[in-house]
């Protein structure tokens, strides 16, 4: 068929003569949900003006974390108190970059200060001798040359008493070797109970049967495969991690379970 032939069978509108601009209208309120976007840790509706801003050049996404999220955010991660190893930094919410002092500084000046004492907190963990105050609410910490001769570590703000080889408050009728043991099976069985948030870092338990958590970072993820709910809520099940079971691809598919065999046990009966 030649081009003429085709031309006379295509409908007119389908033939592209020239280029012409077009011009779309849009009310106001259409054209205000240009300027928004939604928040994957609140999940609100914000105006682009309130998203946080990139954390570092290696941050490589649009930001889609307010403010005052992304605030909460650094602040519970600088609430924590690591007792016996460096703090790690807070880190972006979308990506693994570290959120530096300088950023806070600019960003959120009213954190600024309390980044520096986590920042101090995290050099003295690094000195053999230093002790941090282990009660509640104490900032304190001291420099203890007895070690394990001498263990009770006093606080000299709160007097407050630690032990410096187990780096836990005093344990006046157990010994080390008690209290270590204890750790153990402790440790065990909070690995079993508990999983670390990925948006603070910080362990969280699992309180009822639901699968949808929410931390107080208010970062909201499950609990079988740590995705966030932010994909999830966009694109249903197919936003949990491919091996989790509430994930469902684009066409319905399920993930893939190891099958196991249950054998049922019977009673033998003896030879005659």
């Amino acid at each position: 068929m030649s081009s003429n032939s085709r031309n006379r069978v295509l409908p007119s509108f389908f033939l592209l003569q020239e280029s012409r601009p077009f011009h779309i209208k849009m009310t106001s309120s259409q054209a205000s949900l240009l300027h928004r976007f939604a928040c994957i840790i609140c999940m609100e509706n914000k105006q682009t003006s309130s998203a946080s801003p990139a954390i570092s050049p290696s941050c490589k996404h649009q930001s889609n974390v307010c403010k005052p999220c992304l605030q909460m955010h650094i602040r519970t991660a600088l609430s924590t108190k690591f007792a016996s190893s460096e703090p790690p930094l807070p880190k972006c919410l979308q990506c693994p970059s570290e959120i530096t002092h300088e950023y806070v500084q600019k960003s959120f000046p009213t954190l600024a200060s309390t980044y520096s004492d986590y920042l101090l907190q995290a050099y003295l963990l690094t000195i053999p001798d230093y002790r941090p105050c282990l009660q509640s609410g104490c900032s304190s910490g001291q420099f203890h040359s007895g070690r394990e001769e001498q263990p009770i570590a006093t606080c000299p703000k709160c007097s407050g008493k630690s032990c410096f080889t187990c780096r836990i408050p005093w344990h006046a009728s157990r010994t080390c070797a008690e209290v270590k043991e204890e750790e153990r099976v402790n440790e065990e069985l909070f690995e079993k109970i508990t999983k670390i948030c990925p948006g603070c870092g910080i362990r969280v338990e699992k309180a009822d049967g639901c699968d949808h958590m929410t931390c107080r970072c208010k970062t909201e993820w499950c609990w079988l495969c740590r995705a966030s709910y932010g994909p999830i809520r966009t694109l249903g099940n197919e936003g949990h991690r491919r091996k989790c079971p509430h994930w469902r691809g684009p066409t319905g598919e399920m993930p893939v379970v190891p099958v196991v065999q249950v054998g049922i046990l019977a009673p033998v009966q003896a030879a005659p």
